[in-house]
């Protein structure tokens, strides 16, 4: 069940987690990454996760996690992700904060990290790049639900062209613009890609 509040724009989301309901048939899984470009975890399925993840690694596909809130089983993945995007909930055993939580990360040497604040800055840290935050665009938020998704699926497509910091300031306008009518689709037809 989701939960939006009409003034602010803010939703709930009720729900169990994945952990009851793993994929099982994985065979058609690995035998469709000949003509993928990136690939997007979210952690909810970690032994299938493990596997797409070594296939992805023989074929030089890139990893994006959507890190959304900690997940037994996570550690296990982290060493072989190229861009991880955490939320705010998002703490790694023994992390209080976002510095332990870029710490932790920094130390599997994840190459790219982003922590998202909602409508605060996006704070991020690159090999390539250095550290810093990148602002989101200020909006009245209509409809909140789908955004961090939409930010993911957006970056997944802008990373394979731009760098870190473009990809994650596109994604952040593109979330943004998501925010601006009511459910998760509305507000494609006013893209103009």
């Amino acid at each position: 069940s989701i939960l939006v509040t009409p003034n602010t724009g803010e939703r709930t989301v009720i729900s169990i987690n994945a952990t009851k309901s793993q994929v099982s048939n994985r065979l058609n899984l690995l035998e469709s990454l000949d003509n993928i470009d990136i690939i997007l975890i979210d952690g909810h399925q970690i032994p299938i996760s493990q596997e797409i993840i070594q296939q992805a690694k023989i074929k030089q596909i890139p990893i994006v996690l959507d890190a959304g809130s900690w997940k037994p089983g996570l550690e296990q993945i982290l060493p072989d992700i190229n861009s991880i995007i955490c939320s705010d909930n998002f703490y790694p055993p023994n992390c209080q904060n976002s510095e332990d939580v870029f710490t932790y990360l920094q130390s599997l040497n994840i190459p790219n990290i982003a922590i998202t604040k909602g409508e605060k800055p996006i704070q991020y840290a690159s090999l390539k790049e250095g550290s810093g935050n990148i602002p989101i665009p200020q909006i009245q938020a209509i409809d909140t639900l789908g955004a961090g998704d939409i930010l993911h699926g957006a970056f997944c497509h802008f990373i394979l062209s731009q760098n870190f910091t473009t990809a994650l300031a596109e994604s952040a306008q593109i979330a943004a613009k998501s925010c601006l009518s009511f459910g998760t689709r509305q507000w494609i037809q006013s893209l103009n890609y």
